[in-house]
């Protein structure tokens, strides 16, 4: 970001708020949040989709049916959805909830018309229409053909993303363990991805340097040009 050559975005799960603390950035970068229902400019600027009241109603009752069961220490509310988390529980404990959630969520989203989508270690119900993917695309518009891009991803929630940016960029899955995926790239943390981001740091200093001096190059020869003109 320092660079003023990379353009820096992040594309969570979680709400967008939430990001700036475990960032710890100054200004923080633009931060995509809820899978693209908030944005948040590096200005403060915030913007979110309007919530029917049909969804409304869908996540009031999913709360009330996760209350029931004594399972809301394990639930996040965000704008426009509902997540249950099992990360960290034992395999059992686990799949006990999946199942119970899934079973109970089901019916919920097919009335409401929403989606329930599973995350690594967990589970959301959440508006139709948003993902990492639809974040991408718009951001893809906005850059256009020629601006280099990579995106890196370690959630199954990110293939969509990866197969969303296509031979367009590089996508990176960003994992100990290979697993399949639509990324073209696959690097080890927390060593590879240093190295990828520190060559990538290289490379815009290097570009930033050429353009520096292009442009006094140019300064140069519109200075000499003034001279030839004026004598």
């Amino acid at each position: 970001m320092d660079s003023e050559r990379t353009r820096v975005i992040i594309i969570t799960g979680r709400r967008a708020a939430d990001i700036i603390s475990l960032l710890g950035l100054l200004p923080h970068p633009e931060i995509w949040g809820s899978y693209g229902m908030e944005r948040l400019r590096p200005t403060g600027s915030y913007e979110s989709p309007r919530i029917s009241w049909e969804v409304k109603e869908g996540l009031k009752e999913a709360g009330k049916w996760l209350a029931k069961r004594d399972l809301r220490h394990v639930a996040e509310r965000k704008p426009g959805s509902l997540a249950v988390h099992w990360r960290g529980l034992a395999q059992a404990a686990a799949n006990q909830i999946r199942e119970q959630v899934l079973e109970g969520w089901q019916p919920i989203a097919e009335r409401c018309h929403m989606a329930l989508v599973e995350f690594d270690g967990g589970l959301e119900i959440r508006i139709h229409g948003y993902n990492k993917a639809s974040a991408l695309c718009i951001i893809l518009k906005e850059i256009g053909p020629e601006v280099p891009i990579a995106c890196l991803g370690d959630d199954s929630t990110d293939e969509q993303a990866f197969r969303c940016l296509g031979d367009r960029g590089l996508s990176v899955l960003v994992r100990p363990e290979w697993r399949d995926t639509a990324a073209s790239a696959w690097l080890k943390p927390p060593e590879e991805l240093l190295s990828f981001l520190t060559l990538w740091l290289i490379a815009c200093r290097a570009d930033r340097e050429k353009r520096s001096a292009r442009q006094t190059k140019d300064e140069h020869r519109q200075s000499a040009g003034e001279q030839d003109i004026a004598s």
